[in-house]
This record gives C-alpha cells, structure tokens and sequence, in this order.
C-alpha cells in the first residue's frame, strides 16, 4: 500500500514537471518571438523551442565544466539557425538572453536547492519548479506589456555597442560557474558575493532590453528623417528641372 502512494506520488511529480518544463520553455520562446522575426517553416519553430526547452532546464552548478558552454553553443546555433536577421543583432540578443537564463539557474540551482541537504525531496523540487515557472512567465509578461513585438533593427555599430555590452553580465556568469569549485562550504562562504552578482546580472537584462527598444526607436526615427530629406530633395530637383524647362520654352 505505502509502495502504491510513494509510486502515485513520484507519477504526479513527473507529470508537474514536464507540464512545468513545457510551460517554461513556451516563455522563453514567446520571449524571444518578441525580438526575432522566426523562420516561417515548422521545423524552425520546433528548434527554437527545443533550444528554450534546453536552456531554461539545464541545471548550471558552480563548478560544473560539462553544462554551460556546450548549452551556449547549441543556444546559439539555434538562433543563428532558425531566426532571421543581422548576425550581430542575432549573437547580442542570444547573449543577453543567455545571461539572464544562466545567471537566473546558477542562482537557484546553487542556493535555492543547498549543497548541504543532499538529494532534495519532492516538495523541495516543486517548489524549485514553481519558482523557475513563476520567473519565467514574470519575464514573458514583463515583455509582452512593456516591449512591442516586431524586427528590431539597428545598425550594426549599435549591435556591436550592445554586444560589447553584454559581454559583461555573460562573462560574469562564466566567472562564478568556471572558476569556483562545487564545495558546501565554498558556496556558503561566497553566498552573499555571488548572490549579489548574478541578481545584477538578471537586472542588467532590464537595461540591455530597453537599451535595445530605445535605440531601435531611436534609429526608426533616423532613418524616416533620412528617407524625408531624400523625397524633399528630389521634389525640389524635379520642381526645379521643371521650372527651367518653362522658362527655356518661354524664350
């Protein structure tokens, strides 16, 4: 009877985590449907939520050299692959996406679950994966309302700029994984610092999207000044060809 329950209750568990594990993953990619226009076939649509699957459910413990990268490359590859777009524009938004999914893991695969507590036990687990629900439609919500979907388009200096900037969240992210070993009483010591860092590492997400909203904005108006300028000039050229061709018939 009690192998019954223990068998039912792990059956549950299952169930809530793929159902939790599919909803996270829609938020990313609905996410990233906000910034990207995604290639029009199935097959591309499948392989972006396949990577958003694989990067919000990869756990990243500190010390952990297997993980990251390779879930970075696949990321990235997957962008590159199915999402139109610059080169540049597509690495830099993978990149701050990247950070904020990454720094976000790191900080509750390492804290929110202890080191200490050995294998955590099936209310531990729901509650990690109600968490990682929560954020992550927090984060698509947050988007959806305040960032309007469409092709963000900037030149590439801009892209450049952004993506320079965003080197510095990734990297901070790396720094915590690669270089600090997996130790109970490493990660209680650093508690507080890498704490504090990767919390600044998902609020630097905050500012590099809306860097990226204000300066698209910024160019749209640009380049519709510039595409004006260039009707009026060629309105005065033809206005003015006319009138010399009136005058010279007049003679």
């Amino acid at each position: 009877m009690i192998e019954k329950v223990i068998l039912s209750i792990a059956e549950y568990f299952r169930v809530f985590q793929i159902i939790c594990s599919i909803f996270i993953a829609l938020a990313v990619s609905f996410t990233i449907e906000r910034f990207f226009v995604v290639r029009r076939q199935w097959y591309w649509k499948l392989l972006l939520f396949g990577c958003s699957w694989l990067l919000s459910s990869m756990p990243f413990f500190i010390g952990d050299l297997v993980n990251l990268p390779p879930t970075v490359l696949i990321f990235v590859a997957g962008i590159l692959l199915g999402c139109e777009g610059s080169l540049l524009k597509k690495l830099s938004l993978s990149f701050m996406i990247i950070s904020l999914t990454s720094s976000f893991s790191v900080l509750i695969d390492n804290y929110l679950l202890s080191a200490d507590s050995g294998i955590p036990t099936e209310q531990e687990r729901i509650v990690y994966l109600s968490v990682k629900l929560l954020f992550y439609l927090m984060i698509y919500c947050s988007v959806k309302k305040f960032v309007p979907k469409k092709s963000y388009e900037l030149s590439n200096r801009l892209w450049s700029l952004l993506g320079l900037l965003t080197l510095t969240p990734f990297c901070t992210v790396l720094s915590v994984v690669l270089f600090q070993e997996y130790n109970g009483e490493i990660l209680t010591a650093n508690a507080a610092f890498n704490k504090t860092i990767l919390c600044l590492c998902i609020l630097s997400f905050v500012g590099l999207i809306w860097a990226v909203v204000v300066l698209s904005h910024q160019y749209e108006l640009e380049q519709s000044s510039r595409l004006l300028e260039m009707n009026h000039s060629i309105m005065n050229h033809w206005s003015g060809s006319s009138w010399k061709s009136e005058n010279c018939g007049t003679i």
